[in-house]
């Protein structure tokens, strides 16, 4: 029995209806979830097309997504003396993350400084800080993968 497959759908198209990957679509295909048949095309090379009712088939199947329902922002101020940002669901989802991932210290408990951070708590420029360090009229620790630069808060009241 010769199979239609010219109402087959090509990968590309397979992935616009179920929202695979490419990649995605190529496992299922080894696996054999899907079956994959070569279209001929007049002086091009063929074409991988894959059955439309296994497409189907999964696309029914797929779990819809759905958004995450995010906790309203109560005031305009946060708790750290920060403005809040607007209650859309972008800001909401950047509250709620930043109040699970970072610890909650305020700069003025931080007893180690970054450069741009130690430049403002002094009110001088950062250059300033920088040719202390320098000139060792002021101690740094540099740590971390990025090899930021700390100050002391203790060091910079003396300054």
């Amino acid at each position: 029995m010769a199979k239609n497959i010219d109402q087959w759908l090509t990968k590309a198209e397979a992935a616009a209806i179920t929202g695979l990957s490419m990649r995605a679509l190529e496992r299922l295909i080894e696996d054999g979830t899907i079956p994959r048949e070569y279209r001929k095309q007049p002086g091009k090379r063929s074409v991988a097309v894959l059955n439309p009712g296994a497409i189907e088939k999964l696309h029914r199947a797929a779990t819809p997504i759905t958004p995450a329902v995010l906790p309203a922002i109560a005031d305009t101020v946060g708790t750290n003396g920060v403005p809040a940002l607007q209650n859309d669901p972008v800001s909401r989802a950047v509250a709620s993350f930043l109040s699970v991932a970072l610890p909650h210290i305020t700069q003025q408990q931080k007893r180690f400084l970054t450069l741009p951070e130690a430049a403002a708590y002094v009110g001088l420029p950062e250059s300033y800080i920088k040719t202390s360090i320098r000139k060792k009229k002021l101690m740094a620790i540099v740590a971390g993968k990025a090899r930021e630069t700390f100050v002391r808060r203790s060091d910079l009241d003396q300054l």
